[in-house]
């Protein structure tokens, strides 16, 4: 998987220089068929093998699986993908035996859509 190609010492560079933060995003969008389960699932395993990653070189991992604000959609409908994101995130970290007190979650917002048609 793209970015992950010698993360680990990339990671364990990082910390010998002083970081014991590192922040990954995977970004999401919001359509009438998106974000799809087979996308939300990759995120989530994307971001929980990055915070075990981090974890393993001694940096805290700050993961946000990030929903684009583009499209129609409305506030409810960013909730509830927002909720499911994070569930699968949380749940994918804990069954690859990412340490959840070792690691960070950046604050999401579920906004509407910047075109918002509808209120769901």
């Amino acid at each position: 998987m793209q970015g992950f190609d010698s993360l680990g010492a990339r990671c364990a560079q990082y910390y010998k220089a002083g970081a014991r933060f590192a922040k990954w995003r995977a970004v999401l969008k919001i359509g009438p068929t998106e974000p799809s389960e087979l996308a939300i699932q990759e995120n989530a395993r994307g971001l929980a093998r990055y915070a075990i990653l981090c974890q393993e070189n001694g940096l805290v991992p700050i993961v946000e699986p990030e929903i684009l604000t583009d499209g129609p959609h409305g506030i409810k409908k960013c909730a509830v993908v927002t909720e499911w994101c994070w569930w699968r995130c949380t749940r994918r970290s804990t069954t690859t035996m990412c340490s959840l007190s070792g690691h960070s979650s950046s604050p999401t917002w579920s906004p509407p859509g910047l075109t918002p048609k509808g209120k769901n």
